[in-house]
């Protein structure tokens, strides 16, 4: 009998008997046509897409959400969406993104700053980014930048973004501020322009780049900015911090978790739509991925690929893709684990494991002493990889990964929950 753990101190554990698990297992695994799932013709069908961005229509149990992100940028409001890696904040950015395009005729300008190293570099995607302007706001542009003596050029293939790094190449920051004043300008004269400022926090490591974001945007009453940044704790900074240029110029709204709820109504909609049943699979997956956005969707794939077409999940399908995403996401988790010291790890093993970095039974059997786990408290919750959830718990962020610990690294004298 495997027992799929909750989160510590939450709901209930849920046994999970399976007499054919291995054949089951490994039809999960390799996806293949075996009894009691589908042939790899059918994968495309596969409702439930994990790996890339959802498609801007496809997004769902997020309307609440969409609704008051589509109201800040009628507003032309400035406002930080924060919320871990996984989370699913690009795609609920898309459908935000098309809303705006479509329904009302808004500009938008999305720059991914995903692993940003300079000012100059920054300035190349932003260049890049607006090139994807269509129509009128297209031609706009480019009669804008046309008369500056930077060679800037939304055209691809020329302008800045093949001479940067170039001997002969413009000044990064006045390019930058050229690029800055053509996008007011467009917004301006356009009537509106939603910029997408993409993993944000990593803006933090180009010296004044936030500052001149700021000096452009903050009297810039036709553009609408969303920011978005896969590390909580410091988007908060970036906002909250009153020596940061940005402090208290934005709105901060974290995505959270589904409840179980919309996460077992997500599943049982995907199985649904291709003439399936989820059964009572919807609600073993919701739970066992705790909300997770993608976890839930990568489950909830697995499972599907084990039933026969026009089939129901039932418990031992569900336990059987548990098992076969703990699998594929192995690796993952000893790559995460192997990249932190061992404070940092026991850290970690001991919320997965007794629910608390701060139990005693803990500090007895990991020998992790309080001044130490506070640094390492602080550390992982920057990287999103812990979180303190709303009654004041403490939780592993990823399910899979807090599976994992328990099940590889238990700590000594076994698995407890504590609040301690």
């Amino acid at each position: 009998m495997q027992t799929l753990a909750a989160p510590a101190g939450g709901s209930v554990r849920r046994p999970l008997v399976c007499s054919h698990r291995t054949n089951l297992v490994r039809t999960a695994r390799t996806a293949c046509a075996a009894p009691g799932g589908r042939g790899a013709v059918d994968a495309d069908r596969n409702p439930f897409e994990y790996v890339r961005p959802l498609r801007p229509e496809d997004v769902t149990g997020r309307d609440a959400l969409v609704d008051r992100l589509v109201g800040a940028v009628r507003a032309r409001h400035i406002v930080a969406v924060a919320g871990p890696r996984r989370f699913g904040k690009t795609s609920i950015l898309g459908r935000v993104a098309q809303i705006a395009e479509q329904v009302d005729a808004v500009d938008v300008v999305t720059v991914d700053c995903f692993g940003l190293a300079s000012l100059g570099e920054f300035a190349v995607r932003l260049e890049t980014a607006m090139s994807g302007l269509r129509g009128p706001a297209r031609r706009l542009a480019s009669r804008l930048l046309a008369p500056s003596e930077l060679g800037l050029s939304i055209t691809p293939g020329v302008g800045f973004k093949v001479r940067f790094g170039q001997r002969d190449a413009p000044d990064a920051s006045a390019v930058l501020h050229a690029l800055l004043d053509t996008l007011v300008a467009v917004s301006e004269q356009r009537g509106g322009l939603l910029l997408v400022l993409d993993e944000f926090q990593d803006v933090a490591r180009v010296e004044h780049l936030d500052a001149v974001l700021r000096t452009h945007l903050q009297h810039a009453r036709e553009v609408a900015v969303l920011f978005a940044g896969s590390r909580p704790s410091l988007m908060r900074a970036l906002f909250e911090d009153r020596t940061r240029p940005f402090y208290a110029q934005a709105e901060i709204i974290e995505v959270e978790r589904f409840d179980v709820d919309t996460a077992a109504g997500i599943v049982e909609d995907g199985f649904a739509a291709t003439g399936d049943d989820a059964g009572p699979g919807g609600e073993i997956v919701a739970h066992a991925t705790e909300g997770h956005p993608q976890r839930l969707m990568l489950v909830a794939h697995l499972m599907w690929e084990l039933v026969d077409p026009g089939g129901a999940a039932d418990a031992e399908v569900a336990g059987a893709a548990l098992e076969a995403a703990h699998a594929r996401t192995e690796a993952e988790h000893r790559a995460t684990v192997d990249g932190l010291d061992r404070t940092h790890r026991d850290t970690l093993r001991a919320v997965a494991g007794y629910g608390s970095p701060y139990a005693r039974a803990a500090e007895r059997t990991l020998g992790l002493a309080r001044s130490s786990v506070q640094g390492a408290v602080g550390a992982l919750t920057a990287d999103a990889l812990l979180e303190r959830t709303s009654d004041g718990a403490w939780r592993v962020v990823d399910p899979l990964l807090a599976h994992w610990l328990r099940a590889t690294l238990p700590p000594p004298g076994g698995v407890r929950t504590s609040r301690r």
